[in-house]
């Protein structure tokens, strides 16, 4: 049996490379993000990746771990959203897909 703990770090000194690497995750979430609401509809994570993933290589300067979870996270997201839609959880108009990373991550 396996079993997962999350817990939350308070950082003193925080480095800048830290620092540097969160912003560009940051980036990285939202230009994917931008990808899929330009698209008008949920691209699967393998495909949404292969899309993206040159991008969040070369010119984020992501590592490959990095850049193979930004696009599985936000294809899951805006699925998960989709399906909330469709099941009519939440209704259209309260919720902007584009928003959803784009103002989270900023």
């Amino acid at each position: 049996m396996e079993s997962t703990k999350t817990i939350q770090l308070k950082i003193i000194d925080v480095d800048n490379d830290l620092v540097e690497t969160m912003q560009k995750y940051s980036e990285g979430m939202n230009y994917v993000s931008e990808v899929v609401f330009q698209n008008g509809k949920v691209i699967p994570a393998r495909k949404l990746q292969g899309i993206v993933y040159g991008y969040l290589r070369e010119k984020l300067g992501l590592k490959s771990q990095v850049s193979c979870n930004i696009p599985r996270q936000v294809a899951g997201s805006y699925k998960t959203l989709s399906d909330q839609i469709k099941c009519k959880k939440i209704r259209m108009a309260e919720v902007s897909l584009y928003s959803v990373f784009h103002d989270s991550f900023l």
